[in-house]
């Protein structure tokens, strides 16, 4: 039980810091491949299945809670992964379909959920490392 206490939380927010990482290196090659004809931009996409993970599953499956005082089911999230997908609508003449502007506008929205999501971590360390060295007090 101590391990999934600590553990759970700090699993969701490591899964959630690597697919952003991942996202932040699509939308870099994206930027990369700007000029070059007939690229197609790409999008990684995983917020629901990284969702379906953290409620247990499918939202009209989850287990319900019997007892206030009770963990959720919570799902696997070895299993999420991204998924790329490529943009095939909204191309140039040349075949290439990135659009710099989106890919700034995604770029600094990726980049704040990471930042978000590692100051949630440290805080949840730190609020771990206090509770243990006051000893409960």
């Amino acid at each position: 039980m101590a391990s999934s206490l600590f553990s759970d939380k700090f699993a969701v927010f490591e899964k959630s810091l690597n697919l952003h990482q991942q996202r932040l290196g699509v939308i870099a090659n994206n930027v990369a491949n700007a000029d070059t004809p007939g690229y197609k931009a790409k999008r990684l996409e995983f917020e629901d299945s990284l969702r379906q993970a953290v409620s247990g599953g499918d939202e009209n499956l989850t287990m319900a809670r019997t007892h206030p005082g009770h963990m959720g089911g919570g799902g696997d999230l070895s299993q999420v992964t991204g998924q790329v997908r490529e943009v095939t609508q909204g191309g140039r003449v040349d075949g290439n379909t990135v659009n710099t502007q989106q890919e700034l506008e995604r770029l600094g929205e990726t980049r704040l959920i990471y930042q978000v999501v590692s100051e949630l971590t440290a805080r949840r360390a730190s609020g771990l490392k206090d509770a243990i060295q006051s000893g409960g007090k």
